[in-house]
């Protein structure tokens, strides 16, 4: 993560800080998936699943693996969690970067503002 997204290594460590905080169990509303190429890891997303729909976070693919498929590979694996949760509904924020995968994987962008829904 501190390799991929965001700000770096102080970005990580704020969202590590939240994640620990708020556990790593069956018993809360997160789900957290790594993605590996070869065995090391490459990639993260995680998934909330609260409010009715299931929200994707923190997706993220290290430069030297991207444009192989990986983030939207993990993207749609928690969508798919998301739906065996219970959920009809899955929205994500995107950056630039990821805006052309998730259009790619068919989200739908209603508001124009980089906010997708899958059904």
């Amino acid at each position: 993560l501190a390799r991929s997204f965001g700000e770096g290594e102080p970005g990580s460590a704020w969202v590590g800080e939240i994640y620990r905080r708020i556990g790593l169990s069956d018993d809360v509303p997160w789900r957290h998936f790594l993605g590996r190429l070869d065995g090391e890891p490459v990639a993260t997303a995680s998934l909330f699943v609260g409010a009715g729909a299931a929200g994707i976070y923190v997706v993220s693919t290290l430069p030297a693996a991207r444009h192989r498929g990986i983030g939207a590979a993990i993207t749609l694996a928690a969508l798919r969690a998301g739906r065996e949760l219970g959920q009809r509904l899955g929205v994500l924020g995107s950056s630039s970067d990821g805006y052309p995968v998730y259009r790619r994987l068919g989200l739908r962008d209603p508001c124009r503002i980089r906010l997708f829904a899958w059904h």
